[in-house]
C-alpha cells in the first residue's frame, strides 16, 4: 500500500464506483467522495488494505487515472470538466443505473424495472422518470463503456455550447411555480410544476404572438428540476410538511 502514497487526491474503485480521497482525518481515517455522485464518506486505512486484498478495490495513481475502456470515442473531456447540465442528466440516469446493478436482478423486465423507476423518481424526485426499455437501454450503454459515466450522456451534447440560455421572464416564471406550487404543504409532485410552468409560457407565448414578439422557449424539465434541486432541504421540509416533524 505504500507505493501507492496513500494521500488526498488518490482515486481508487471500490465494488465498481469511483471514488477519490479529499483528506486524512486525525482519528486516523480518510475523507472520501464519490466522483460520479460527490457524496462524501469515511473509511479506514486498515479496511482500505482489507478491500484490496479481498481484490475488492482497485488503487490507481493520478497519473493513470482516467485511463479507462472507451469503444471509440477517445477525445470526450473528462466527465469534472463537462457543463453543470451535462453532467446533472449524467447523474439523473446514474441513480437508475446504480439501483438496478445494487439489486442484481436476474432479469431485466418491465416487471423488475418498472418497480425500480417508480422508487428511484420518488427517491430523487424526478418529474421525467424514464421506461423500462429507455432504463435498459442506460444500463447496456453503461456496462458496454466499462462503466463509465460519460456513457449516459449523449454524444451530441458533446459539442457546442450546451450552457442554457433561458430568457429572465422564464426564469421568473420557474421561480414563481416552485414557490407557489411545489413549496405547499398539499405535497404536489414536481409533474404538477412542470404542467403549470407550461400552461403560463404557453398563455405568456399567445400574448406575444399577437404583439408580434417573439415567443419564449419552453425549458427542459431537467433544467426545471435543477432549479428545485437547488433549494434549502430545510425550507422545503418546512413548506411542505408544515409543523410536522421530520
Amino acid at each position: 500500500m505504500n507505493r501507492y502514497q496513500i494521500r488526498p487526491g488518490l482515486h481508487f474503485w471500490l465494488k465498481g464506483r469511483e471514488y477519490v480521497i479529499k483528506q486524512q482525518l486525525a482519528n486516523g481515517e480518510l475523507q472520501i467522495c464519490e466522483v460520479v455522485t460527490e457524496v462524501l464518506s469515511r473509511i479506514t486505512y486498515t479496511a482500505l488494505v482489507q478491500f484490496l486484498f479481498r481484490e475488492e478495490l482497485e488503487l490507481q495513481s493520478t497519473e493513470s487515472f482516467g485511463v479507462v475502456k472507451r469503444k471509440a470515442n477517445e477525445t470526450q473531456a473528462d466527465f469534472t470538466q463537462l457543463p453543470e447540465e451535462i453532467r446533472f442528466e449524467a447523474k439523473r440516469k446514474y441513480s437508475y443505473v446504480s439501483f438496478v446493478l445494487e439489486q442484481d436482478i436476474p432479469q431485466r423486465t418491465p416487471a423488475s424495472l418498472q418497480p425500480i423507476i417508480e422508487q428511484v423518481s420518488e427517491q430523487i424526485n424526478d418529474l421525467s422518470p424514464p421506461n423500462w426499455l429507455t432504463l435498459y437501454r442506460w444500463l447496456k450503454a453503461y456496462e458496454s463503456s466499462g462503466q463509465d459515466i460519460r456513457s449516459l450522456v449523449p454524444k451530441h451534447k458533446y459539442k457546442g455550447d450546451y450552457r442554457p440560455k433561458l430568457e429572465k421572464e422564464v426564469i421568473q416564471i420557474i421561480d414563481s411555480c416552485i414557490q407557489e406550487i411545489y413549496l405547499n404543504p398539499s405535497r404536489p409532485d414536481m409533474a404538477d410544476v412542470h404542467d403549470e410552468i407550461l400552461r403560463q409560457i404557453r398563455q405568456e407565448n399567445l400574448t406575444r404572438a399577437s404583439i408580434g414578439q417573439k415567443a419564449l422557449e419552453i425549458p427542459h424539465r431537467s433544467t426545471i428540476y435543477r432549479f428545485a434541486s437547488k433549494l434549502d432541504p430545510c425550507v422545503v421540509a418546512k413548506k411542505r410538511l408544515g409543523n410536522r416533524k421530520v
